[in-house]
């Protein structure tokens, strides 16, 4: 199992009590947020209609589903319903001998904490994008919900400006890793 597998289904195996279960969407924006803190998994990372995505994410999604995970069938649709306990020990295992890719995974769990849906860990992640990626948005709340209106090809009404102030917010008082721009 590669450090890329392990951090997956870790980063999954601890959101979905939270969340149920696991899109690949999902799984795309877990991994976007433990790429943005550092972990080192040359993942290409674009913002899509759905939010920061990375087609490496959506191979170890496939990679993952096909080989580890029950009940999961590797379509773009797919849910996450588990992985046997012996495959998830495993994961946990190789991400502890990585001390640094442990801290991190740790940290994805701190950053989405209170966004454990896929609407709202979406909106987290876009915003975190915005803030990353947009000139001022780091600073300027009204540029990023400006950003996100633009760049939205779903509902204009979906983010509303609300969720994003409490995604921006909490993005700023969690870490200054994740927020900063580039």
């Amino acid at each position: 199992m590669s450090l890329g597998h392990a951090a997956l289904i870790t980063l999954i195996t601890e959101y979905v009590p939270f969340a149920l279960d696991a899109s690949r969407d999902e799984a795309q924006y877990l991994m976007y947020f433990l790429h943005v803190l550092g972990e080192p998994l040359e993942l290409q990372y674009t913002l899509n209609r759905n939010g920061p995505v990375s087609a490496g994410v959506d191979v170890l999604f496939s990679e993952v589903t096909e080989h580890f995970a029950t009940n999961c069938p590797a379509t773009a649709y797919a849910s996450w319903t588990g992985v046997p306990v012996d495959v998830e020990r495993q994961a946990h295992e190789v991400v502890a001998h990585h001390p640094g890719s442990r801290l991190r995974v740790a940290r994805v769990s701190e950053v989405i904490d209170g966004f454990e849906s896929a609407y709202a860990l979406q909106l987290l992640a876009t915003v975190q994008w915005m803030v990353r990626h947009v000139p001022e948005a780091a600073n300027d709340l009204a540029i990023t919900v400006r950003a996100i209106g633009e760049w939205t090809t779903h509902d204009p009404r979906m983010y509303t400006e609300e969720h994003i102030r409490i995604a921006w917010s909490a993005l700023r008082d969690r870490t200054t890793t994740t927020y900063r721009p580039r």
